[in-house]
């Protein structure tokens, strides 16, 4: 590995505490990518203590091609749940499309995804754009089970702006994106590096959290 490395954030446990043993450890990984993410400069334009910025994308590249963004992310993921005394297995999501896509077109894939990763998942939130059949559908996926498709839904007689239950979470997680500068523009040209440049930026406020003294 490269010098200027972050080790994953360590953890203290109260001895009252009995949970379930902790999830593995995030494997190093190179803060020097969190400076692309962040101040949005281009791979060439790496500051020259940070060595070749050819180097610097090799590893980012191979990393976005072998799931390794994505299993550094899940991991710590795993361990903040797990830090703040919740269950390691996500038991609620929140759903949004493309808006290029018809809303019920789009989803039913992605919640094939959520129920097949997350196989404690019990609840979906979602907007009045998925209302209908869908409903039904989600339900027949367990049909033993708890899982539902809950619909937020805007009251008609509300003027003005009005923060829904549970929509604010999915603005504040867009908000959180858009203070790395290289997310603000869509300028990946290859799906799995944009997907890796947002699990960057996740990974950066996961860390920070973990750091932070209990």
């Amino acid at each position: 590995m490269e010098p200027n490395q972050i080790a994953g954030a360590r953890t203290q446990v109260r001895p009252e505490q009995t949970r379930s043993p902790p999830p593995p450890r995030p494997p190093h990984f190179d803060q020097r990518h969190f400076y692309v993410v962040r101040a949005g400069c281009a791979w060439r334009l790496l500051p020259k203590d940070f060595g070749p910025w050819q180097t610097v994308y090799g590893y980012f590249r191979q990393w976005s091609q072998d799931w390794t963004w994505t299993f550094i992310h899940d991991t710590l993921r795993d361990w903040v749940r797990y830090t703040e005394g919740r269950s390691v297995a996500p038991t609620a999501a929140i759903m949004i499309t493309p808006a290029a896509v018809q809303d019920r077109d789009a989803a039913k894939p992605l919640i094939k995804i959520l129920v097949k990763m997350f196989g404690r998942l019990q609840i979906i939130w979602a907007d009045g754009g998925y209302l209908g059949a869908l409903v039904r559908w989600v339900k027949e996926l367990r049909p033993y089970g708890k899982l539902k498709l809950d619909i937020v839904r805007r009251c008609d007689r509300v003027k003005g702006f009005k923060v829904l239950p549970k929509r604010w979470i999915v603005e504040r997680t867009f908000g959180w994106f858009f203070k790395s500068r290289r997310l603000c523009r869509d300028y990946e040209v290859r799906l799995d590096h944009s997907e890796a440049m947002l699990r960057i930026c996740m990974i950066r406020l996961m860390v920070r959290r973990l750091a932070k003294p209990i």
